[in-house]
């Protein structure tokens, strides 16, 4: 493990312990929600890729269930070896435990998306920086997946975990959007 990663890994324990002690997190989850789908980037989306969010995840479950209603088709990652591919969820019901324990659609019934262009990508983060990176749990899944499709990819955060700089290494991917319970973050 490199020098940067180690940083990140130590940050990480760190933060998820901050996060976990985060006062009111429903009404600071609903906040982050209702400023995502007031986003152009949202209303015009066909497809949303989103991660299943776990108990200390700013929660996905609303998005999901806004977004179906709405008629836009869902996709949920599922991680087969070692890449991340997006598949589709008609519903959260649907979902199954898979790697890391995390709920996933079944690959085998689920088709996989096939064109991502002007998707829009939620992805998860413990923190991220104003350089628009974003400190992820450090298997690198989404970084290789955004790295490799051209979607829009957004990060949902607590603005108390949006900092000036956060350590990058030449791998992480830069998201296109920052959504917190205070304000919606563009790059440029």
């Amino acid at each position: 493990m490199g020098e940067i990663a180690e940083v990140k890994a130590e940050l990480r324990s760190r933060l998820q312990k901050l996060k976990a002690e985060l006062p009111s997190r429903a009404a600071i989850d609903e906040a982050i929600i209702k400023n995502l789908i007031a986003l152009p980037e949202y209303c015009e989306a066909g497809e949303i890729l989103t991660y299943i969010s776990r108990a200390d995840e700013v929660s996905t479950v609303a998005i999901i269930n806004h977004a179906l209603r709405s008629g836009k088709r869902v996709f949920a990652p599922a991680v087969k070896e070692d890449e991340m591919e997006f598949y589709s969820m008609p519903s959260i019901e649907e979902l199954a435990i898979g790697k890391f324990g995390i709920l996933e659609p079944d690959t085998n019934e689920a088709g996989k998306i096939a064109e991502t262009k002007h998707a829009l990508c939620i992805t998860p983060a413990i923190a991220c920086d104003r350089r628009f990176f974003r400190l992820g749990f450090g298997g690198g899944y989404y970084d290789k997946f955004l790295a490799n499709n051209d979607v829009i990819s957004c990060g949902l955060c607590y603005e108390m975990l949006l900092y000036d700089e956060l350590p990058a290494e030449s791998h992480d991917e830069r998201l296109k959007l920052i959504v917190t319970e205070k304000a919606v973050y563009r790059r440029s």
